[in-house]
């Protein structure tokens, strides 16, 4: 009797422990409850990284292939903001351009035929493919034209051309040449001029003289109110030649005797 009754006790003390673990998985059952990751053993946070990692593979490798389809089907690039190398297209000369020398004024290099009744001087001027390729006010000889007035006038061979015309109707009118004061400056000489008249010279290698298309005039022309300048403003122009609007008497700079070429 003693012992059936010890036994009883000890079957009645292990029920509730059985019964209370029976009741905390039936509640976590209902209530949803998880074990929270830091429960989670090595194992499991290792699995869990590799079936996140796998989930993202999948999403990147349908999006490529998405946008790979896309732009299969529809043959378009890329917008250009998603091409930042292409997104400033530079010319394809650009390095060439940086070490060539400042030509901007530079006349052309298409030299017009010449037509029997030409003088002898101007028969003889031709300008090559080259006549630009070289720094303003160091043209060499070959590529300039020398003038039938003084010793050392010399204008590009256009230039010399436009004016060879505009000489002779100014000679039918006035009974003589156009007088000329300066044509074609060497670098050297621009220095010299921007030396002694800086207010009125242009910065040495940028004058118009230095590719030889300008000229100062003189014999009234250096006077708005002459007839020679007046003659001049109605039929140089015509032929090519002109007092730019900068050097007119509105201009920004006043300079009646400056004339340059611009029919190239």
């Amino acid at each position: 009797m003693g012992c059936r009754k010890d036994n009883h006790v000890r079957n009645m003390s292990r029920r509730p422990q059985g019964r209370h673990r029976a009741e905390r998985l039936s509640r976590r059952r209902w209530s949803g409850e998880r074990r929270s990751p830091g429960s989670l053993g090595p194992s499991g946070l290792a699995a869990g990284a590799v079936v996140a990692t796998a989930a993202a593979f999948t999403v990147a490798s349908a999006v490529t292939q998405d946008e790979r389809a896309a732009v299969t089907d529809s043959g378009a690039q890329a917008p250009a903001s998603a091409r930042p190398t292409e997104a400033v297209e530079a010319s394809p000369n650009a390095a060439t351009d940086r070490r060539k020398p400042v030509t901007r004024g530079a006349p052309s290099t298409r030299t017009k035929p010449k037509r029997d009744g030409d003088p002898a001087w101007l028969r003889s001027c031709t300008a090559s493919d080259q006549a630009t390729s070289h720094p303003n006010g160091s043209l060499p000889a070959g590529e300039l034209c020398g003038l039938p007035v003084g010793s050392s006038h010399a204008l590009h061979p256009d230039a010399a051309e436009a004016w060879s015309r505009l000489d002779d109707r100014y000679r039918s009118e006035f009974g003589e040449g156009i007088c000329v004061t300066d044509s074609y400056r060497s670098i050297e000489a621009q220095e010299q001029v921007f030396e002694a008249k800086p207010d009125l010279a242009a910065d040495p290698g940028t004058s118009r003289h230095g590719w030889g298309i300008a000229l100062d005039l003189c014999g009234g022309a250096e006077s708005y109110s002459s007839a020679t300048h007046a003659w001049l403003r109605r039929n140089g122009p015509d032929l090519g030649w002109d007092n730019p609007q900068w050097a007119r008497s509105d201009g920004s700079k006043p300079e009646p005797w400056h004339w340059e070429f611009s029919a190239r």
